[in-house]
């Protein structure tokens, strides 16, 4: 099939995420090995969004395919416009579901230390953007999210650390919340609900958890992290 006909067959797969037969269908063409398991289509800008659509419909089958595929490929910056974009957009939607939560934010950071744009929405916003206090851009709740950020503040990887200092800022922030809608509807199935603290010492806790993360961060960072930390605790 052309490229126009495997996108338009894969959104209507989307349209149709509440039957059986859609979820066999991506597991079929998203098994290792199969027609979409190919490093060398990635930076191809209808595969990226054949996946954009996919998602929607089994969220586990494209996160674990773009595991094995981004892993192909020697240099992450070399996947750029539409391509990129149609990406950034497919784990947006796969970091929303608790269960895919891990493994998409694990894809994000990667993109991230390999970032090639200037959007507000890069893979460095979008990372970000799933752990501040309120609105943040998952239903994974606040100990899956520290979790996450405690592995990465704990790595070797010095441009991972520098990755999650944005990350850490955008979780203690406390004046101002906002995010853009979309990333939470999955097709025909409702649309899943981000996770908020629910009272005031849940609010309170994850912000005094969040103090804790700067401790394995590049020593240029940790003092000032600190303080933005403190500060934020103290204003909840």
């Amino acid at each position: 099939l052309s490229p126009e006909y495997r996108v338009s067959a894969a959104q209507q797969l989307r349209l149709l995420n509440t039957t059986e037969v859609s979820r066999r269908v991506v597991k079929r063409i998203c098994r290792p090995g199969g027609p979409l398991d190919n490093p060398e289509q990635v930076s191809d800008s209808a595969y990226a969004e054949m996946l954009a659509a996919l998602v929607e419909v089994d969220a586990r089958c494209v996160v674990d395919l773009l595991g094995r595929t981004l892993s192909g490929i020697d240099d992450l910056k070399e996947i750029r416009g539409e391509a990129r974009r149609n990406l950034v957009w497919t784990l947006e939607k796969a970091a929303f579901p608790e269960d895919t939560f891990d493994s998409a934010a694990c894809l994000l950071l990667r993109l991230a230390v390999a970032e090639n744009e200037e959007y507000a929405n890069n893979p460095t916003g979008v990372l970000g953007a799933l752990f501040p206090l309120i609105l943040g851009s998952t239903a994974a709740d606040s100990g899956r999210r520290l979790k996450f950020l405690q592995k990465v503040a704990d790595s070797n990887d010095p441009q991972q650390r520098m990755v999650v200092v944005d990350a850490l800022t955008e979780g203690i922030k406390t004046e101002h919340f906002q995010r853009m809608a979309g990333p939470e509807a999955h097709g025909l199935r409702p649309s899943l609900d981000f996770w908020q603290p629910t009272t005031r010492a849940e609010a309170t806790d994850y912000l005094a958890r969040l103090r804790l993360r700067p401790t394995s961060l590049h020593p240029r960072n940790q003092c000032g992290l600190r303080t933005l930390l403190r500060s934020a605790a103290a204003t909840a």
